[in-house]
C-alpha cells in the first residue's frame, strides 16, 4: 500500500521522481527480503538444533526407561523363581510329613473286617473273599441293580435290564479281616 501511495504521489510530481522512488522501493524490498531470508535461515538452524537436542534427550530417556524395565523384569523373575523354590520346598516337606503320618497310622485293637480294595490288605489283615454265582431272583429288573464296592460286587448274569421271566445275580465279597 505504501508503494502504491508513493507511486500516485510521484506520478503527480513527475516521472524522474517516480524512477528514484521505485529504485528505493525495490532496494528496500530486496533488503527486507534478504533480512527475512536471513531470519528464516537463523530460525531454521535454531529449530534444527533444538530438535536434535530434543531427540537426544528423548533417546536418553528411552534408554533409561528400557534399562529400568529390564531391571524390574529381571528382579520380578528372580523373586518369582525364589518363591517357586520356596513353595516346592514347603510342599516337599509337607509330603514327607504326610507320608510319615501315614506310616504311623495303626488300626484300633479288636477283631473286624473291612471291604477290600486294590488287591491287597493293610498290614496285619488277611484277605478273604467269597462269592455266589447264578442266584435266582424275581422276574422284575427293579429287584436287582449292579454295583461295585472296592473289589466286591453285585452283578446280573444276563445284564440288569434283561426282561425275561427270571434273573440270575452274582455276588462277590472281598474283605480284609483281623
Amino acid at each position: 500500500k505504501q508503494w502504491y501511495q508513493r507511486r500516485v504521489a510521484i506520478t503527480a510530481g513527475g516521472t524522474a521522481l517516480f524512477h528514484n522512488e521505485t529504485k528505493i522501493g525495490i532496494e528496500e524490498l530486496k533488503n527486507n527480503l534478504s533480512s527475512s531470508q536471513s531470519k528464516m535461515a537463523q530460525f531454521k538452524n535454531e529449530t534444527m538444533v533444538a530438535m536434535d537436542e530434543l531427540k537426544s534427550e528423548l533417546a536418553e530417556n528411552l534408554e533409561e526407561k528400557r534399562a529400568e524395565l529390564v531391571n524390574a523384569t529381571s528382579s520380578m523373575k528372580n523373586e518369582s523363581e525364589a518363591g517357586m523354590e520356596e513353595l516346592k520346598s514347603e510342599l516337599s516337606n509337607d509330603i514327607e510329613d504326610l507320608a510319615a503320618k501315614l506310616d504311623d497310622i495303626s488300626w484300633p485293637e479288636g477283631s473286624y473286617c473291612v471291604l477290600g480294595s486294590g488287591g491287597s490288605c493293610p498290614a496285619g489283615f488277611t484277605r478273604i473273599q467269597g462269592y455266589i454265582y447264578t442266584i435266582y431272583t424275581a422276574s422284575s429288573a427293579s429287584y436287582l441293580r449292579a454295583a461295585t464296592f472296592g473289589d466286591s460286587s453285585i452283578g446280573c448274569r444276563r445284564g440288569c435290564s434283561y426282561t425275561g421271566t427270571n434273573h440270575n445275580a452274582d455276588l462277590k465279597i472281598v474283605s480284609c479281616c483281623k
